[in-house]
C-alpha cells in the first residue's frame, strides 16, 4: 500500500543515520570526553590530539552533520514541491514544524563547525604547542587555554541543545512498540463514494500506479487481486517485493502480506466502514524483522505518515471524482 521512491528512500536513510550519528557522538563529546580532559588537565593533550589530529573525529562530526542537513532540505524541498507552493508549506502544521526543525539543524551544523569543531582544533594545537615546549604552559598559554575551554562549553552545550530534537521528532513519533515486531500507526480518510467504489480501487492492481507513489509496476499476477492466494509482485525501480492476498472480503476488508529485503515481512490491512453516506477507509501495517532496531528505522523510512497521507488523498481524489461522475 505505501510505497517507496527509492530517490526518498537514500536521503531519508542518510538523513536518519547520519543524524542518529551526529547527535550520538556530539552527546558523547560535549557531555563526558570534553569534561573529563578539563578535570585532567595538560596529561589529557595526547588523547585529545590522537583523537583530533589522527582520527579527525571533529572532522567526522562536521561531515555528519552536513550530511543530516543537506539530505534533511532534500526532502523538505521534495515535500514542499507536493503543495504547490511556498506559502501552502509554511502555512501547513505539517511544513512549518518540518522547517522550523531544518532551520534549527542548520544553525546547529553552523554553530557546531565554525565554534566547537574550530575551537576544538585550535585548543589541541595549544596543548601541542605546551607539550613541545616542555609541557609546562606560559601564563598567556594558561589564560588562552582557560577562554577555549569556557568558549567550547558554552556553544558546545548551545549547539547539543539544538540537536536534541531531532532524534525525537524523527524516530519517536512513528515508533508505537519495541521489540521484533514493529507496529506502524493507522492511517485513516474519509471518502465520498461507496465502500464498494473505494475497495474496488484500492484493489485493483492496474490502477495502483494512480495514487501509489513510485510509479509501481505490478507483474507475476498468479490471480485476480479481490481473491484471498492470489500472488503478484510490485516493482519500483530495482525495488521488487512479492505480494499474496490473505484475505479479501468485498467491500469490508482486505490484508495484504508484503515480503520485503533481508527478512522483512509487512502486512497491510485495509478496512472499508459506512459513514456520513461515505466511506471511511483505513490502513493499517504490521512489518516484523529480526533486526528489531534497523526494523524501526526502515518502518520509519518506508511506512511513513507523510506518504501515507500522499497517497490516500491521491486515492480520495480519484473516487470522489469518480463517483461524482457517476451520479451527473
Amino acid at each position: 500500500m505505501i510505497a517507496a521512491v527509492p530517490f526518498m528512500l537514500v536521503f531519508r536513510f542518510l538523513h536518519i543515520l547520519s543524524g542518529v550519528l551526529w547527535v550520538g557522538s556530539s552527546f558523547l563529546f560535549v557531555g563526558f570526553i570534553g569534561p573529563s580532559a578539563a578535570e585532567v588537565g595538560p596529561s589529557a593533550g595526547p588523547v585529545l590530539s590522537a583523537a583530533v589530529k589522527k582520527r579527525k573525529v571533529s572532522k567526522v562530526i562536521i561531515g555528519l552533520g552536513l550530511t543530516t542537513v543537506l539530505a534533511g532540505w532534500v526532502m523538505r524541498l521534495h515535500d514542499m514541491s507536493l503543495f504547490g507552493s511556498l506559502g501552502s508549506w509554511v502555512t501547513s502544521r505539517f511544513g512549518i514544524v518540518l522547517t522550523i526543525g531544518g532551520v534549527l539543524a542548520t544553525i546547529a551544523a553552523v554553530l557546531g563547525a565554525i565554534f566547537v569543531g574550530g575551537g576544538v582544533e585550535h585548543l589541541v594545537d595549544l596543548g601541542d604547542k605546551i607539550a613541545a615546549s616542555g609541557g609546562t604552559p606560559s601564563p598567556e598559554q594558561e589564560a588562552r587555554m582557560a577562554q577555549l575551554t569556557r568558549q567550547l562549553e558554552t556553544h558546545g552545550k548551545l549547539d547539543l541543545a539544538l540537536r536534541m530534537p531531532m532524534p525525537i521528532h524523527g524516530l519517536g513519533s512513528n515508533i508505537t512498540s519495541v521489540g521484533p515486531e514493529i507496529r506502524a500507526p493507522r492511517y485513516t480518510i474519509w471518502i465520498a463514494a461507496s465502500p464498494e467504489r473505494v475497495y474496488d480501487l484500492d484493489t485493483d492492481l492496474d490502477r495502483v500506479a494512480e495514487w501509489q507513489d513510485g510509479n509501481p509496476r505490478i507483474t507475476d499476477i498468479s490471480g485476480e487481486a479481490n481473491r484471498a492466494g492470489t500472488t503478484y509482485t510490485v516493482r519500483r525501480g530495482r525495488l521488487a517485493n512479492r505480494s499474496e492476498v490473505t484475505l479479501a472480503e468485498r467491500p469490508t476488508r482486505h490484508v495484504v502480506r508484503v515480503g520485503g529485503p533481508i527478512g522483512l515481512q509487512a502486512e497491510v490491512s485495509a478496512q472499508f466502514e459506512t459513514e456520513e453516506q461515505g466511506t471511511r477507509f483505513t490502513v493499517g501495517l504490521e512489518a516484523k524483522w529480526r533486526f528489531a532496531l534497523l526494523g524501526r528505522m526502515l518502518e520509519w523510512v518506508i511506512f511513513n505518515p507523510r506518504t501515507a497521507r500522499r497517497e490516500l488523498g491521491k486515492l480520495k481524489a480519484i473516487a470522489e471524482r469518480e463517483a461524482q461522475d457517476e451520479a451527473t
